[in-house]
């Protein structure tokens, strides 16, 4: 049976309005401030730390498929995990703007009639929100789109994307590997604290896969957090680099050599001709002299050895003479 300490997932009144969630989220917003300022290591820490007092109360994590099936129990790693995104969800700023956004629509916000004065209209007036400009894709100007092409390249969103890594790009270049995730941090929280809440957005067929082909049938989905940070990343790399103008490699101007040509022989084509023959000149004079010296050396060898040999051959009749 389920208890007043105990963590549900899913969706829903009856799962939010329960007791183990509430103290579940008042715990997650005490540790929220410091959740959000440590890193990877320090937010796992604090998470455990979650997990592991909601289950000294006692308390557990419970899931279920349907609404007629049997509650079970979430693994430690996955209650972790929960906890974690639990804190990183928990008011965030694109959300907040999107709820009042829906408020100031009208939403489906139920307001009570004045009894005592029903001839006066006691509600504040709203102010009129700018038009979102929205294309035949259903996507708006804050939206930033993955792919390529004039109307990926020209939407609104995506020059203002350009124009926020632009301004970066120098603190990016110069930064370590924790610098520069926090400024694609940084980006991506400016695109989704926009009114309304810019997301990144990538093109997709209706079976699921990557839509590639004009004919294919296909619409927008959103990007996670990590994959928004790492297209951050990646224009901040990208823009204006020395080895492409306007974004794009001239033709030619990197023309790649065989790949089966000598190393030998691209290194001498990259040395002046001047001092090759200088080289060639210097190593023939070595050449001959040690071929002099060696001549020299051999005819040293052989007189010495004739002069042997004469001494030799005298010893031999001298003792031929005296019969010895």
């Amino acid at each position: 049976e389920i208890n007043d300490n105990d963590v549900l997932n899913g969706r829903g009144a009856s799962v939010n309005s329960h007791h183990g969630n509430q103290k579940f989220r008042a715990l997650c917003f005490s540790r929220k401030a410091e959740f959000v300022a440590g890193n990877h290591a320090a937010k796992r820490r604090i998470a455990v730390e979650v997990v592991n007092i909601t289950l000294s109360l006692p308390g557990r994590f419970l899931k279920r498929r349907g609404d007629r099936d049997p509650w079970s129990q979430l693994t430690h790693e996955k209650a972790v995990l929960k906890a974690c995104q639990v804190m990183r969800d928990f008011k965030r700023p694109d959300r907040v703007a999107a709820r009042e956004l829906l408020v100031a629509q009208g939403g489906k916000k139920r307001q009570r009639a004045n009894a005592s004065t029903p001839g006066i209209d006691t509600t504040a007036p709203v102010a009129s929100l700018a038009p979102i400009v929205e294309n035949p894709f259903g996507v708006h100007d804050h939206d930033v789109l993955s792919g390529r092409g004039a109307f990926v390249n020209g939407h609104t969103g995506n020059a203002r994307f350009r124009q926020l890594a632009l301004d970066r790009k120098p603190q990016f270049d110069a930064g370590n590997y924790s610098e520069k995730r926090a400024l694609a941090t940084e980006i991506v929280g400016c695109i989704r604290q926009l009114n309304p809440p810019g997301r990144f957005l990538k093109r997709v067929a209706d079976n699921g896969a990557i839509a590639k082909s004009a004919e294919t049938s296909w619409n927008w989905e959103e990007l996670t957090d990590e994959q928004s940070i790492h297209k951050a990343c990646q224009v901040m790399r990208d823009i204006r680099r020395v080895d492409r103008i306007d974004g794009r490699r001239p033709r030619g101007s990197k023309a790649r050599r065989p790949f089966h040509e000598p190393a030998v022989l691209r290194q001498q084509q990259r040395i002046p001709h001047e001092v090759l023959l200088t080289a060639a000149a210097a190593a023939t004079t070595v050449e001959e002299a040690a071929v002099a010296a060696t001549e020299e050396i051999l005819d040293k060898t052989f007189d010495s050895g004739g002069k042997q040999e004469t001494k030799l051959e005298s010893s031999h009749l001298e003792c031929r003479e005296t019969g010895v």
